[in-house]
């Protein structure tokens, strides 16, 4: 979903493996095929780092050592970084990414958190959390507002007839 919006609004965006192939198979035994692996982005200079959700991906991000390091560098320099669902504390309290920031994640993992965010979706300094799957649309638009304005994220939402409820 967050792919479609960015792409949708112009952003090149780039999907990378933490494994040592393209493909990447995801908890719900779908296989999807990155766009590269970390190993030969690991260098890129980008906007923003997105880690998904979910317990089998979160863990094996968090495990990627490559991919954790580009992540302190992201935070170190003030660029953008998000997370939902899992991914909050499987990969960013885990790796003390979160310790001076506010932060949301999926409710059971939030309890360790030093700073718990309010909302579905939390922005804190330069880094975007969200609780889980059910706020995806949320999330991609927050992240959309942070790298392009909120009126092409208003925009974005106008045009895809999202439930006036939805806010982010």
């Amino acid at each position: 979903m967050l792919n479609f919006y960015l792409f949708f609004c112009g952003v090149h965006v780039t999907t990378a493996s933490v494994e040592k192939s393209e493909q990447v198979c995801l908890q719900s035994k779908n296989v999807v095929l990155a766009d590269t692996t970390i190993s030969k982005v690991r260098n890129n200079i980008y906007d923003v780092l997105v880690i998904p959700g979910g317990m089998k991906g979160s863990n094996t991000i968090s495990e990627c050592s490559e991919f954790i390091d580009m992540l302190k560098e992201q935070k170190a320099n003030n660029r953008l970084y998000a997370a939902i669902c899992a991914a909050p504390e499987t990969v960013l309290d885990r790796h003390s990414l979160i310790d001076d920031v506010e932060a949301v994640a999926y409710p059971s993992f939030e309890r360790n958190f030093k700073h718990i965010g309010k909302g579905r979706v939390c922005v804190s300094k330069n880094c975007i959390t969200s609780v889980g799957p059910g706020s995806a649309v949320e999330f991609g638009l927050k992240i959309v507002e942070h790298l392009l304005g909120r009126q092409v994220a208003l925009s974005l939402a106008s045009g895809f007839l999202l439930h006036p409820a939805v806010t982010f």
